[in-house]
């Protein structure tokens, strides 16, 4: 369940999900399957859902960290000459904890070179995370496992911090080819809106995210939507997207960087920020959000250079990812990113705990750090009318960031998502590109 949700509310109603039990030290661990139990009701912290922008971003990064998020605390240190968390990751950290996440995050970077991608391939794979509430350890989720594969697991696992595997009972591939389903059922059956849909990770669930003040509404709904689709079901609170497209990265040129501002129809248009660069062939293209060219002019420009290029595919409303290309011209093309000097190189896909940063086009500050709190959810977009599916983070953003490029936090060469909304929201690169067939610029 993503902190979001942890520091607001989640239902308390009778449903069966698995629960991923925590506090292993230091060793690589395999646990017995978990108990089944009851969801049980966490209270709201009113005043952190009233808070927003980066301020809100800070306290939800925190709380996925696993640090003091007390609003007060945070608020004061976000202030006090002991936060030296800003100029690396763009949020406040003392300097002990600075060093501990640089510890965490390159645990997370040495998982991605061998024992990550050997349990992806595997029939039995569920997913796997970050678990930052018990020092940043890897949680593999499998639906089995024989004396074999989990030897070898923990023989690719990296050392310095415990990689654990806990038996679940859904694949990661049964959870999101449930989620389409999932809205059509609720849907019929006349259910409250939803803000979201997540295949939950660390529960092994579906997540329904609604208002606050549809809780007891959705709750009553819930378990005859989950014996539907014979996958659990719990619901939790979100919060009301806000497409960021409408609302100096103005003068950044020869070559123009991922994370600067891009106007629409003309030099005065509105904002969205420019994502990667991406090789079509030999041709160069850069990505953005796709619901930022949905309708009216696809004719993008530059304060500082005019002209760029025109829209040329978009998987916004067909496929159901909010991005899109735009061409640029050859020799404007970048691998670097505004407010960064690494140079990108490849792309992965998201997991949850991971660390991540954007270069936001519009917000005050550009380079803003985070984590993955959903690495596979789908929302509505009030734009197209359409689903959208992507993940997302605890970065926030203004009007004008959709299209910022997101990368991991500590190899900052890998890309991994192009920011959608104000509530972290974003799509999945190494999923589109795949689709299209296209590369990152290199």
């Amino acid at each position: 369940m993503t902190i979001k949700k942890l520091i607001i509310l989640v239902v308390g109603v009778v449903l069966t999900i698995v629960l991923i039990p925590l506090g292993f030290a230091s060793a690589n661990t395999e646990s017995s399957i978990p108990e089944e139990v009851t969801a049980q009701a966490i209270l709201a912290n009113s005043e952190t859902f009233e808070l927003s922008g980066d301020i809100r971003g800070d306290i939800e990064t925190r709380a996925a960290l696993g640090l003091n998020a007390d609003v007060e605390y945070v608020l004061k240190l976000r202030e006090s000459s002991e936060n030296v968390g800003n100029e690396r990751f763009g949020i406040p950290l003392t300097l002990a904890e600075l060093t501990e996440i640089e510890g965490r995050f390159a645990f997370a970077a040495a998982a991605r070179e061998e024992v990550l991608p050997f349990v992806e391939g595997l029939p039995t794979f569920a997913g796997a995370y970050f678990d930052h509430q018990v020092d940043g350890e890897l949680v593999i989720l499998l639906t089995a496992v024989d004396d074999a594969t989990r030897d070898k697991i923990f023989a690719l696992a990296p050392a310095g911090r415990p990689t654990r595997v806990e038996l679940v009972e859904y694949t990661q591939i049964q959870l999101r080819e449930a989620i389409p389903t999932v809205w059509k059922t609720w849907t019929d059956a006349g259910g409250p809106k939803i803000y979201a849909i997540a295949a939950d990770t660390p529960m092994n669930a579906i997540r329904i995210d609604v208002d606050i003040a549809n809780l007891e509404e959705a709750a009553k709904l819930v378990n005859k939507v989950s014996d539907t689709i014979d996958i659990p079901l719990f619901v939790a609170t979100g919060v009301q997207i806000t497409e960021t497209a409408c609302t100096d990265r103005e003068h950044c040129t020869n070559p123009m960087r991922g994370g600067i501002v891009i106007r629409r129809g003309s030099t005065s248009g509105t904002r969205c920020t420019m994502g990667f660069h991406i090789q079509v062939g030999s041709d160069e293209q850069f990505v953005t959000a796709g619901h930022c060219g949905y309708s009216g002019s696809n004719y993008w420009y530059h304060q500082g250079y005019g002209y760029v290029g025109n829209e040329k595919k978009t998987q916004y409303y067909n496929t159901g990812r909010d991005i899109m290309t735009v061409q640029i011209p050859d020799t404007q093309d970048s691998s670097i990113l505004y407010s960064s000097s690494v140079a990108l190189s490849t792309t992965w896909d998201p997991y949850i705990g991971e660390g991540i940063c954007a270069s936001r086009g519009v917000s005050s500050t550009s380079w803003k750090c985070g984590v993955v709190q959903d690495d596979y959810l789908s929302w509505f977009s009030p734009i197209c009318g359409c689903m959208i599916y992507g993940a997302d983070s605890s970065i926030p953003g203004v009007g004008g960031d959709s299209g910022s490029p997101i990368v991991d936090a500590y190899s900052q060469y890998i890309a991994v998502g192009i920011m959608n909304s104000s509530a972290g929201h974003f799509a999945i690169v190494d999923d589109a590109l795949a689709a299209w067939g296209y590369q990152l610029r290199q």
